[in-house]
């Protein structure tokens, strides 16, 4: 419980969206989970590219997901996003036996198991967030232990998303930015291309490059490198959004 408690005060805390995904991944160190991911979108409408994504799950995971447009399409992923309670993936595969078993493939070939859940979080700036988790246990440790991991769970999503927004409006109140365009121009500044800033943050190509675009332009520079030499001299790639100028 202790534990728990010490995870939503550095939720709470945290002062960048780069912290916010460590903080994700560090979720294992308070119960079994094998992988987890934290998915948001700005605007209240599901799509392909999310506008931030933290994750610790395999490389190309989330984007073979989107590109196949299972995340679509699948009943389980709709019902975690629009509803208000965790999904836990066993208990949907029994509802959605056909989609199930497409999801269940997938995951499988990255090493994703079974046992697992999609949790929903929604704040009242409006977006759409949903956590999910993966867990390194068998059905009968599940059964007994899911009610407390999901119910922390559940409050850890909550708080994630509801810090995101404010990380979204501190940024904007300083400089124009979004926290997302932020992340981008942090990893073009350490000389990342688009291609490689869009394999870190799991988002497509053509996103990470419009992202790149409303910088250039919010900053009034020429070139991507000019953007984040702009960035960077404004405080903006600090890891604490308070110590921008």
């Amino acid at each position: 419980m202790r534990r728990a408690q010490t995870l939503i005060r550095n939720i709470d805390n945290a002062a960048s969206t780069v912290e916010l995904t460590e903080l994700i991944a560090g979720m294992s160190n308070m119960m079994p989970l094998r992988y987890a991911s934290f998915t948001y979108w700005r605007a209240a409408t599901l799509s392909p590219d999310p506008d931030w994504r933290g994750s610790n799950f395999p490389d190309g995971f989330h984007r073979s997901y989107e590109r196949e447009d299972a995340m679509l399409r699948n009943p389980l992923t709709v019902d975690a996003v629009r509803g208000m309670l965790p999904v836990e993936w066993t208990a949907a595969a029994r509802r959605y036996p056909e989609h199930a078993e497409r999801l269940i493939a997938h995951n499988a070939r990255f090493g994703v198991g079974p046992v697992g859940a999609s949790i929903p979080a929604h704040a009242r700036g409006g977006g759409l967030g949903v956590m999910n988790v993966n867990f390194d246990v068998d059905e009968s440790d599940w059964r007994r232990h899911a009610f407390v991991w999901l119910s922390r769970l559940h409050l850890a999503s909550l708080h994630i998303h509801a810090r995101l927004e404010t990380l979204e409006r501190e940024m904007k109140r300083r400089h124009g930015l979004s926290a997302r365009e932020i992340d981008a121009l942090r990893l073009a500044a350490h000389g990342k291309k688009a291609k490689e800033i869009a394999h870190d943050l799991n988002l497509s190509e053509q996103t990470v490059n419009f992202y790149l675009s409303r910088a250039r332009a919010k900053l009034r520079v020429a070139n991507t490198t000019e953007a984040a030499v702009r960035a960077a001299e404004l405080g903006l790639l600090r890891t604490d959004p308070a110590d921008a100028a």
